[in-house]
């Protein structure tokens, strides 16, 4: 059973590709995507048991009039990998995508998600710290008690050089 169905009305397939790589390995999506958060997964109609590496996908947009690749990620082979999109990219950003070398065709899909977005953090966060601050007096509590308990004793005071009295009476000896 396929991860995104009908049950999830909130992700849409907005890219498949199936390409016969044998010109080039690498393929521009050549589409706008907008949202941070999307699904891809790649396969291939002739794969190996022994093949997991599914290719390196990148989020490009456009700098100073150049397509200019800005984040990379790593693909597995048949998983369908939930991609975080840095919000570097504010607007609509495109997708590139390069097959390993032995890859014969790729099939991609790429599912955007389309609904609603609940960003929380900028509510105040309010936590409740009574129970870390007893903790915290309760503790300190208990180490002046054992402070106490030790019975530690003041170190002795330094000794005071000699008075001039004390030194004529060493003197007068000596």
């Amino acid at each position: 059973m396929a991860l995104l169905s009908n049950d999830f009305p909130d992700w849409s397939l907005v890219a498949t590709v199936i390409k016969d790589l044998s010109r080039s390995k690498i393929v521009n999506l050549g589409r706008r995507f907008e949202s941070q958060y999307l699904i891809v997964r790649v396969s291939s109609r002739q794969q190996r048991d022994t093949w997991n590496y599914g290719g390196k996908l990148w989020t490009t947009s456009l700098v100073l009039g150049k397509q200019a690749k800005i984040h990379q990620i790593d693909l597995d082979l048949f998983e369908q990998e939930l991609i975080i999109v840095p919000k570097l990219f504010e607007g609509k950003y495109s997708l590139l995508y390069q097959a390993p070398q032995y890859f014969p065709d790729v099939i991609l899909k790429v599912w955007e998600y389309r609904g609603e977005i609940n960003d929380d953090s900028t509510l105040p966060i309010q936590i409740d710290l009574t129970p870390i601050e007893n903790k915290l007096d309760n503790l300190a509590n208990l180490v002046n008690l054992i402070l106490d308990n030790l019975n530690v004793e003041q170190p002795p005071k330094p000794p005071q050089p000699p008075t001039r009295e004390q030194q004529q009476q060493f003197f007068f000896i000596n």
